[in-house]
């Protein structure tokens, strides 16, 4: 099985820690750093899974007329995978943008995205019931899966000790 995860952003140790996990389990990943529709265009083929992680790159822009056009091609172009047989995964990893841009046609996108969804990850049982109750989900409770958020343990070095973090923090050692 293959898996594309777009976009790919290695820099964060959650989608490369990820990929070790699936690759373990037999899951070959790919993953698109460049964010253009036309890079997500040429890491398509051969693919049995498109793994959406962040949704902003793909439907907006700094003005209302190329959020319209760029959010309409991405979704032409979901829906012409899924015609051709791939399944599309979502992860929430935010409800919308930090920056808010156009927060109103994000949500539609959103709501679109959900239901266009073959499946939808999640990291909590709180996350899991407010994409219900903010996408209005109620009847397709059944594709959202909770996977807890994986650590970051192995990924930075640990230059401290418990006594001195408690001390810095100023926590009792009890």
């Amino acid at each position: 099985m293959n898996a594309l995860f777009f976009p790919y952003l290695p820099r964060n140790p959650y989608q490369p820690n990820l990929a070790k996990a699936l690759e373990e389990k037999g899951v070959s990943v790919t993953g698109v750093k460049d964010i253009s529709l036309r890079s997500f265009l040429a890491s398509v083929k051969g693919q049995d899974i498109l793994h959406l992680h962040w949704t902003h790159p793909y439907l907006l822009a700094a003005k209302v007329f190329p959020t319209i056009r760029k959010s309409f091609c991405f979704f032409l172009v979901l829906v012409f995978q899924k015609v051709k047989g791939k399944k599309l995964i979502w992860t929430i990893h935010n409800l919308g943008e930090h920056e808010k841009r156009h927060p109103l046609f994000e949500l539609y996108c959103h709501k679109f995205l959900a239901w266009l969804a073959d499946g939808i990850i999640v990291h909590s049982q709180y996350a899991r019931k407010k994409v219900i109750d903010v996408y209005r989900l109620g009847h397709q409770t059944d594709k959202i899966a909770v996977i807890p958020h994986g650590h970051y343990i192995d990924n930075y070095p640990n230059q401290i000790t418990p006594t001195q973090a408690r001390d810095k923090l100023g926590i009792e050692a009890d």
